[in-house]
């Protein structure tokens, strides 16, 4: 039960941080190319997931969705950072 726990574990926490370098690249990578680009869509499909319910709550926010920016992406990572965080350390058994 212990390993199961352990791997289950250290399954989410490498998902996560694979979402989490994606989106970073993803934001560098978005001053230079545009959104066509064949990296940028696949980007954009890893982190999709996580992004798209940020944007939907946020923009039901009449204060936000009137911004000419998009806040959902900067929340979305800092919530993923949070969770990481917030996830547990289990060491192996």
């Amino acid at each position: 039960m212990e390993l199961l726990l352990y791997l289950l574990a250290t399954t989410v926490a490498l998902a996560l941080r694979v979402i989490y370098i994606c989106m970073f690249i993803q934001a560098i990578l978005s001053w230079f190319v545009t959104e066509d680009n064949v990296i940028m869509a696949v980007l954009t499909r890893i982190t999709a997931p996580v992004v798209l319910p940020v944007r939907a709550i946020l923009s039901r926010i009449p204060a936000l969705a009137r911004l000419p920016i998009d806040l959902s992406f900067l929340v979305a990572f800092v919530l993923l950072v949070f969770v990481m965080g917030a996830l547990p350390t289990i060491s192996p058994p």
